[in-house]
């Protein structure tokens, strides 16, 4: 019988029409790591550490998935976005996540919101909004066309475990965020920027972290965004 690396997915724990608060993960996480060969476990949402250190101990690897804005007390601000609903259970897991993957060197893909949370969890801060305090067009990464449509050009620096997942030639894609890295994280590189400027590629120095603030779960049927999953599963040990 085939031997899967199992992949622990994080949860997002947010609002749908029929609760409060829900366990309503997108799919396109799962299914892109079904089809690059691993077996996706959605996590549970806790704030239980040594539950989740339990559960991320039978992981090969963990994907720090997308989601809702971080909280700006994580990183020292007050909040300046009108009609900003904080989801501190949300980002106390992610951050805890983060946490044990380093204590045991456990791998981990982020993305979107997930490399966020890496610069976060490393010392780093975010803009609250790249519109209004950078100066950025408000369509340019919050795009109005399907997600599966890539709207602008990302190009990665080479050598790095990056460009080993996401290639040597600029990727077009996807883009549906506004905060984004203000201050690196301590132990940290860019290694994907787009060309505006604005950080969308990231990995530890020390660790097995690597992270695209785009979502390459949603293109997957372009072969390049297929083999980043493909190519990070590879890398796992089992």
């Amino acid at each position: 019988m085939k031997r899967y690396s199992i992949i622990g997915v994080s949860d997002n724990y947010g609002k749908d029409e029929h609760s409060e608060r829900c366990h309503n993960i997108k799919p396109g996480y799962v299914t892109a790591i079904a089809e690059a060969g691993g077996l996706p476990l959605i996590m549970p949402c806790t704030d239980d550490y040594e539950l989740l250190r339990a559960t991320i101990e039978e992981m090969h690897g963990v994907l720090l998935s997308g989601g809702g804005d971080l909280n700006p007390k994580l990183w020292g601000e007050e909040n300046a976005i009108q009609n900003f609903v904080p989801n501190d259970k949300r980002d106390r897991y992610d951050m805890m996540i983060v946490q044990i993957c380093r204590e045991i060197g456990k791998p981990i893909l982020a993305i979107c919101r997930g490399l966020q949370c890496l610069n976060v969890a490393f010392g780093g801060t975010l803009y609250q909004d790249i519109y209004k305090y950078v100066g950025i067009p408000e369509d340019r990464h919050n795009q109005k066309v399907p997600t599966e449509q890539g709207v602008h050009r990302v190009t990665f620096v080479q050598g790095t475990k990056t460009s080993a997942l996401a290639g040597k030639e600029p990727l077009i894609t996807n883009s549906h965020h506004h905060q984004a890295v203000n201050r690196v994280g301590e132990g940290l590189t860019v290694t994907g920027r787009s060309d505006d400027g604005v950080v969308e590629a990231m990995e530890a120095v020390d660790y097995p972290f690597v992270a695209f603030q785009f979502h390459p779960e949603r293109m997957t049927a372009k072969r390049e965004f297929a083999g980043i999953f493909e190519k990070w599963i590879r890398t796992l040990k089992q």
